[in-house]
């Protein structure tokens, strides 16, 4: 009985845990065009940033964290080449 007790209780386990991976990824919003979707959007880029050093520019998302990527899906962009600048640890163009 005790040993049929821990199957069951391990088998919950697995589904809160499964279900909490689901969960956390059909949420997921990613850096991108906002064109692309509603998962898709600038606003969910990483902007944090020290230095100018911290910052590039992506055509279609903008200036955002250099460690950060952004995704336009199959969008092509004409860009001027921008400079972007940190500004109260917030990249800008």
């Amino acid at each position: 009985m005790k040993k049929s007790k821990f199957i069951f209780i391990g088998i919950i386990l697995i589904v809160i845990i499964l279900g909490f991976f689901i969960l956390k990824n059909n949420n997921q919003k990613i850096c991108g065009f906002e064109e692309i979707g509603d998962e898709y959007s600038s606003k969910y880029c990483n902007k944090s940033c020290q230095l100018d050093e911290d910052c590039k520019y992506y055509c279609g998302c903008g200036a955002i964290n250099v460690n950060e990527t952004c995704d336009t899906g199959e969008f092509l962009f004409d860009c001027d080449y921008i400079e972007p600048k940190c500004e109260n640890n917030i990249c800008i163009q």
